[in-house]
Parts: C-alpha cells; sequence; structure tokens
C-alpha cells in the first residue's frame, strides 16, 4: 500500500495539468537544455582528439622512434629496420632522415620539414597509405608509377597529361628535363604547400638547403620534380611537411642540421609500449633509447587532455545548476500543495512515504530530462559537420544582406567577411564522429544522481511539515 501510494503522488506530481506540475516540467526542459552542450562537447571533442592522434600516430611520429646519428648510412639505417622488423608485433620498420629546408618555386617559396623515407613506405606502412589521399600525381618518388596510387590520368587529378595541367611537357613548365634537375629522385607535396609554391605534379620546385660540416659554408639549391600532391586531413601536419627519397638526403642534406632514426609500427600502439621498446632496441644493437609515442606527443596530448578536462568542466557546473533548479520546483510543490500534505498527513499518511514521493518525483524529473539531452545531444554530435555547416550557411546569408544594405547606403564601407565557425586551419579537414558509451553513460549517471541529491532536502522538509500549523492557516 505505501510503494502505490508513493508512486500514486509522485505520478500526480508529474503528469498533473496545470499547477505545481509546471515547475516539474521546466526543470526537465533545463536539464534537457544543459546536457545537450555537454554532450555534444564531450563527443566532439573525443572524435577530434582521436583523429588527430591517429594522424599524429600513423604519419607523424609513428608509434616508435629509434633514433640513430645523423651520419649514419642508409644501408646501416636498412639493415637495422629490417632487424627490427623481425621484431614480434612489428609490423613495419621504416628508416628515414629529416631535416629543415626551403622549397622554392616560381610563384613562391616557403619553409618546410623534410622527410626523407624509403620509397616504398607507401606500400609497406599501411597504417601510413590509410591517412594519405593523394590529390594528383603519384607517390612515387623516384619517378615511376606507385601500386595502388592516383596516377596522372586519375579522374580529376591534375596529372602530366591532364587538359591545362602544368606537366612535364606544358609549354613553359619547369618539368622532370629541366636544366639542373636530379633525374629518379622526386618530391611529395601537401595541397597547402602546392597552392602557396603555385606547383603540380611534373613542375619543378627548388630545394634550398644548409651545406657543410659547420654549416657555415653557402646553402645548396636543389632542383626537384614534384611526383604529387597529398592530403592528411590535418592542417598542422600538411602545412610544412614535403617527402623525399632518402637516399637524396646524403647529397643535400649536412648531418649537423638533420637527424636520423627508424619509424616502427606496431600492432597496438595503445597499451604498455615499454617491454616491446626494449625488444626494439635490443634489435637495433642495444644501444638506442627507444622513444614511445606517448613519449614524443607528450605536450601535445596533455594540452589537449587539459582542454577537453576544461570544456566538460564548464558545462558540468551548467548540468549542475541545472540539477538544482529540480530543488526549487520540488520546493515549490510544497508550497503550493502545503494544505494537501497537511489533510495527508492528518489522515494517517506518514513521513517517509511523504518523503519518498518528493525523491521518486525530483528522479523522474532528472530521468526524462537526461533522456531528452542525451538523445538530442548524440543527434546533433553525429550530425555536427552538417549542423556547423549549416549554421554557416545562414549566418552568412545574413552577412550578404547586411553587406548589400551597407554598400547601398554608404558605398565606400567594405562589405563583411564570410563567418567561419569551424576553421579546418587549425583543425581536422572535418570533424570525426566518434560516440563513447561510457562517457554518455557517466554523463547520465551524474545528472540522475545530481537531481535526486537536489531533491533530497525539500523532500525532508515535506515529511517534517506539521499538519496542525498548517490546517490553523487555512
Amino acid at each position: 500500500m505505501t510503494a502505490r501510494f508513493v508512486l500514486f503522488l509522485s505520478r500526480r506530481m508529474l503528469r498533473g495539468r496545470a499547477g505545481s506540475a509546471r515547475y516539474l516540467r521546466g526543470a526537465v526542459l533545463g536539464i534537457a537544455l544543459s546536457l545537450v552542450p555537454l554532450v555534444v562537447v564531450m563527443e566532439v571533442s573525443t572524435g577530434m582528439i582521436d583523429g588527430i592522434t591517429a594522424r599524429l600516430l600513423e604519419v607523424g611520429t609513428y608509434h616508435l622512434q629509434v633514433p640513430f646519428p645523423p651520419e649514419t648510412p642508409v644501408e646501416v639505417l636498412a639493415a637495422a629496420a629490417d632487424a627490427i622488423g623481425r621484431v614480434k608485433d612489428v609490423i613495419a620498420a621504416v628508416p628515414e632522415r629529416q631535416g629543415t629546408g626551403m622549397l622554392v618555386a616560381a610563384r613562391g617559396a616557403a619553409g618546410v620539414n623534410l622527410r626523407f623515407v624509403a620509397p616504398d613506405v607507401f606500400t609497406r606502412d599501411t597504417g601510413f597509405r590509410s591517412f594519405m589521399t593523394i590529390r594528383s600525381g603519384t607517390t612515387d618518388l623516384s619517378g615511376g608509377s606507385a601500386p595502388g596510387a592516383q596516377g596522372g590520368n586519375a579522374p580529376g587529378a591534375q596529372g602530366r597529361n591532364a587538359p591545362g595541367a602544368q606537366g612535364r611537357n606544358a609549354p613553359g613548365a619547369q618539368g622532370r628535363n629541366a636544366p639542373g634537375a636530379q633525374g629518379g629522385d622526386a618530391v611529395l607535396v601537401s595541397a597547402a604547400l602546392a597552392a602557396t609554391l603555385g606547383v603540380g605534379p611534373g613542375d619543378t620546385v627548388n630545394i634550398l638547403t644548409t651545406w657543410g660540416e659547420d654549416l657555415s659554408g653557402p646553402p645548396r639549391l636543389t632542383p626537384v620534380p614534384v611526383a604529387g600532391i597529398y592530403e592528411t586531413g590535418y592542417q598542422e601536419l600538411d602545412a610544412a611537411l614535403a617527402y623525399a627519397p632518402i637516399t637524396l638526403a646524403d647529397r643535400i642534406l649536412s648531418p649537423r642540421s638533420s637527424r636520423a632514426f627508424i619509424g616502427v609500427k606496431v600492432k597496438d600502439p595503445f597499451v604498455d609500449l615499454a617491454p616491446l621498446a626494449r625488444e626494439v632496441a635490443a634489435a637495433a644493437g642495444g644501444e638506442a633509447r627507444v622513444a614511445t609515442w606517448r613519449q614524443i606527443e607528450y605536450a601535445r596530448l596533455e594540452s589537449f587532455r587539459t582542454t577537453k578536462a576544461l570544456l566538460l568542466f564548464i558545462m558540468a557546473l551548467v548540468v549542475a545548476v541545472a540539477s538544482v533548479n529540480v530543488s526549487s520546483a520540488v520546493m515549490m510543490i510544497i508550497i503550493e500543495r502545503r494544505h494537501d500534505l497537511g489533510i495527508l498527513k492528518s489522515v494517517g499518511a506518514g513521513p517517509r512515504p511523504l518523503s519518498l514521493s518528493f525523491l521518486l518525483a525530483g528522479f523522474g524529473t532528472g530521468l526524462m530530462g537526461t533522456f531528452a539531452g542525451v538523445a538530442f545531444g548524440l543527434l546533433v554530435s553525429v550530425n555536427i559537420n552538417e549542423v556547423i555547416a549549416g549554421m554557416e550557411w545562414v549566418v552568412n546569408r545574413f552577412l550578404m544582406l547586411a553587406s548589400f544594405m551597407r554598400t547601398t547606403l554608404v558605398p565606400s564601407e567594405p562589405a563583411f567577411g564570410a563567418f567561419t565557425l569551424f576553421n579546418s586551419a587549425y583543425y581536422l579537414k572535418s570533424i570525426p564522429i566518434r560516440i563513447d558509451p561510457a562517457e554518455i553513460i557517466v554523463a547520465a549517471a551524474s545528472t540522475l544522481l545530481l537531481s535526486s541529491l537536489a531533491s533530497y532536502l525539500p523532500a525532508r522538509r515535506a515529511s517534517r511539515i506539521k499538519p496542525l500549523e498548517i490546517l490553523r492557516k487555512v
């Protein structure tokens, strides 16, 4: 009888057509609206961090790095890479040299980080290849056709023979046979660099590097043809990276201005890599200090985690305020129905059932608000790229109208610039969609707990109401 009585009272509070029910409905709406930004921030930040981390692992830093002296010959690096590749759980070992330089073309110049890799890295390293989208040309750094690459004749590619392309035989183009070009070597540049330099596949760029043991000699200018244009989807990686064959590094790169290492890919990079790092170091000769990707990217990853935690903390405060609103709603119900409570207590209703009914009403309010907020938040998160594009479209249409009115009234005034909510120049080209069920469950459970706790104090006060004091005022 007590359970049925508690359920009856709580249902009347939640389902009432007027009066006290409107307070709880307002609390439901407040919780739902506060949960939407929390869920969106939580899932979008998770997708962004995972997307950036994946590109850093597969394209940027590898899973492990085995450093070698800068002057190490290519043959020694290749032999060490073969030995490391035979270690259990290692799926790829790639020798690499890195250095800084400048790419110079007829239409511009740009400082770059030059990565000198084995020409077959695009076929050996599947993780690397999965994030490298070839926009035009080929990945073959020796001038041939890489297996599976989008060559110059791919649909829509700016190939060597494409109409209007600046190919190797195009009139006036600095092609592969341009004077001074070294045959057999080519460079792969990002779409951002290609736009800055104004080059395409088949054009020649000049690589400007320092030379000499003490770095005091004159710089070396080496003409190299462009093999292809690539994108990874992460502008920080694309903005200043160019790839060239590792055999070219010894000819144009000073050992003192470069670094040599072997990049290692493993089956599962998210486990504890310390034991595997020791095995890799032993295979490399036992003297190398192997670095894991967590050590290499520690500062960046900590920045991501700190930023996400701060955003979630701010959003959680909004949810906490909305949950506390349940306490205000329950208190208003108690004040509005104090005469009903006095009558119920005078006819034998105990303090415990009354307290439980208000607690259950608060829990039900939190449950409905949580369900609505999580559902709508997930809907926005899954379609976040379309939502952002739609918001930008609407705002830019208003800006176009405002610009038209402004220039009509005052012709000397400039038009408003385009509004961009998500600038891919600083983030990924598009936001990856990744839903973490654990985060959703924690957010929902925390909201329910806060709603229940918020209704506890007014429920306790309702149980202590003295019926004679209330009825005497009627």
